[in-house]
């Protein structure tokens, strides 16, 4: 047995060297790189087409897409989405008598369904026991992978700060300070763009605050990341590295016409 004498002499070595390896930890973890470790699209039931065009990209990419079943706004209950964040003012309808008729989403199903998508996918990617730097790389179904992705993506995420918090491999409209040749500081000034969440690269340690930021619906998933992500070291990969098939109609100007 080990006797109360060398536990007092050692009991503080101990806790000394576990005190100075979490420190370690704590200032090198914030000194990584980003890389994709998984990743995931979004994609409707109903969107088999688009799976498939996503699918065929998956060689460009260096680990296998996942995916994530989005959520059809139509179909949505406004009481579901209510617990999800999404208060009624937002899914009813102006007209008492469509409310009656039915407990779905009335009103712009499809943006409020692209909320839907990306939050429950964020919270799951949240729950998800990885280490904390893992990158987790999140795909609309219409998005264009170039082809020589992998190597681009090798080269230029060498040059990408060590504080990520968010990466935008594509974004519409963008607005931000160049930090070198392929990467820019995101900023969300009163400028008007920064728009799209068709392929961004997401820290794992980074999920609890981005869920804060959007416990609640105030706008397109988009329009709230940049009114609310402010205080986050987001970056954007210019030229991009994937944008969005314009010969794909959106799943959100599909929904966007009501039906009761």
């Amino acid at each position: 047995m080990i006797s109360k004498r060398i536990l007092t002499i050692y009991s503080p070595i101990i806790i000394i060297g576990i005190l100075l390896i979490l420190l370690i930890y704590y200032i090198f973890s914030g000194t990584v790189r980003p890389s994709i470790d998984d990743i995931w699209v979004i994609n409707l039931e109903k969107d088999k087409d688009k799976l498939q065009h996503i699918m065929k990209q998956q060689y460009r990419f260096p680990v296998n897409i996942n995916r994530w079943v989005g959520t059809y706004g139509k179909d949505e209950d406004r009481i579901n989405a209510d617990k999800d964040g999404v208060h009624f003012m937002f899914s009813r309808s102006d007209n008492a008598d469509e409310n009656n008729r039915s407990n779905n989403i009335l009103s712009k199903p499809g943006e409020i369904g692209c909320w839907l998508s990306h939050k429950r996918l964020l919270r799951h990617l949240y729950k998800m026991i990885v280490p904390p730097n893992y990158g987790h790389l999140i795909l609309e179904d219409d998005a264009v992978v170039q082809t020589d992705f992998s190597e681009k993506w090798d080269k230029i995420r060498k040059s990408i700060p060590t504080d990520w918090d968010i990466v935008y491999l594509g974004i519409n409209k963008m607005v931000g300070d160049r930090l070198n040749e392929h990467v820019f500081r995101w900023r969300n000034d009163q400028s008007s763009g920064n728009w799209g969440c068709h392929g961004y690269l997401v820290r794992h340690r980074s999920l609890k605050h981005i869920l804060e930021k959007i416990r609640f619906m105030t706008a397109p998933i988009d329009v709230q990341f940049y009114n609310m992500l402010g205080d986050l070291h987001i970056y954007i990969v210019d030229p991009p590295l994937i944008t969005v098939n314009a010969d794909l109609e959106s799943s959100i100007d599909k929904q966007q016409k009501r039906v009761v």
